[in-house]
């Protein structure tokens, strides 16, 4: 009979040393006894789910990924699109449209929704129209979060919100509407004229007892825009001031339960037009050569300034991760030296990949960016890997993510519903 020695105990263990993770295998034995094959394998199998699971996690520590928060769905899927060659991308559907329309587009659950002057339609990801249902507006915005889609009439006074394909809530503001927003709880901000003042900020509830559940009126600076928290408890406007030599931004942190902010930023000579408020309640801020970073007190964790660049265009990925296309202002002119810069919430950039062009516009999608160059959609993840390319025959306005491995890509002659790969 042949005789394999196995430990009685086997002890794995891990300890982590500046990002790296080193393994120790002890090996005590008690006693020497004969074994057979079924209890190696069972040993060896052991050894090496523990041996994965390490590995798995120094994955995730490595790219800035909170276990206890990550779609492990995702991840893994990530692990697997990083590492194949690049699937070919598939037209799935084509739809026109004519640019007379004046349509704007947004993406809720996985329909793409487009709306016009005249009607809201739900477009499923074969390309087919749901639904349609007939409004009026003279200047339509469309904004989504979680179970909610909110429709505004920017300009006018109607707003109307949406869960699934029905309306849950039918506003009708007193004065004309600056910009509104809803949240993944449903609680609607609104920005809106106000007589004697620049505007008046209001939050609403929908469907509750007592709708209102925050109002200020802004005497001195233009209000931008206001938004806020998934947790629903910060909230914050972002005003322009004009009353210095040069006009800046002024960014109010407020908690709904309190009258006065908690919180004042000041940025003279620079102005954020675009805000994202990250999972954990920080803040990421963009202009035009410089972004930033607030943490959850209203307080400057970190910022960046472009120099000798400019910020084409910025975002957030899966709720965390600051994404930025940056050119070089001395190689603006011939297309060279333009990058996509995706940083954690230290501003460590983590990867930086490089594009030819300007860079029109970005939009993200779990750990996949898509960068608009205008003729051309690129395709990459948070890792740095292409995942793939479309080239369109007109100018691409924008690409509209309806899941992970599809999106709308909405040109100038029309709409081309794609597969990723």
């Amino acid at each position: 009979m042949n005789y394999i020695w196995v430990c009685d105990k086997i002890t794995l263990y891990g300890r982590k040393n500046r990002g790296e993770y080193t393994l120790y295998l002890t090996d005590e034995r008690t006693n020497d006894r004969p074994v057979g094959r079924k209890t190696s394998f069972l040993a060896f199998l052991l050894l090496v789910t523990l041996v994965l699971g390490v590995a798995f996690l120094a994955y995730l520590e490595s790219n800035d990924i909170d276990f206890r928060t990550a779609n492990l769905k995702n991840v893994i899927a990530d692990i697997f699109s990083s590492t194949k060659e690049q699937d070919a991308i598939k037209i799935i559907n084509e739809i026109g449209y004519s640019i007379k329309e004046k349509a704007v587009f947004g993406t809720y659950g996985d329909y793409l929704i487009k709306c016009t002057t005249e009607g809201i339609t739900w477009i499923n990801k074969k390309g087919e129209q749901v639904q349609n249902i007939a409004l009026t507006m003279n200047r339509p915005a469309v904004r989504t979060a979680g179970a909610y889609l909110l429709v505004a009439d920017l300009g006018g006074k109607d707003i109307k919100v949406f869960r699934n394909t029905s309306l849950h809530w039918n506003f009708s503001s007193e004065t004309n509407i600056i910009n509104a927003d809803i949240n993944e709880d449903g609680l609607v901000t609104i920005v809106h004229e106000a007589n004697g003042y620049k505007a008046r900020v209001s939050v609403y509830h929908p469907l509750a007892d007592r709708p209102l559940a925050f109002t200020r009126t802004i005497a001195e600076c233009f209000v931008l825009s206001a938004k806020l928290s998934p947790s629903g408890k910060q909230l914050v406007i972002n005003k322009i001031d004009s009353r210095g030599i040069r006009a800046g931004t002024h960014i109010e942190f407020n908690h709904l339960a309190q009258e006065e902010p908690y919180s004042n930023i000041f940025r003279e000579n620079t102005i954020y037009p675009a805000l994202w408020f990250t999972g954990d309640g920080s803040l990421f801020a963009a202009g035009d050569s410089e972004v930033a970073y607030f943490d959850r007190e209203g307080t400057l964790a970190w910022e960046k300034t472009y120099d000798n660049g400019i910020v084409y265009s910025s975002n957030l990925c899966s709720g965390k991760y600051p994404v930025v296309a940056v050119a070089d202002i001395s190689t603006q002119g011939n297309g060279k030296n333009t990058r996509i810069d995706v940083m954690n919430a230290k501003g460590d950039v983590m990867v930086s990949y490089p594009v030819e062009g300007e860079v029109i516009n970005i939009q993200t999608f779990s750990n996949t960016i898509a960068v608009n160059l205008g003729r051309e959609v690129l395709f990459i993840n948070i890792q740095g890997n292409e995942i793939g390319r479309f080239t369109a025959r007109s100018e691409v306005y924008g690409v509209y993510f309806m899941d992970r491995k599809t999106a709308a890509i909405v040109t100038k002659e029309g709409i081309s519903i794609i597969n990723i790969g």
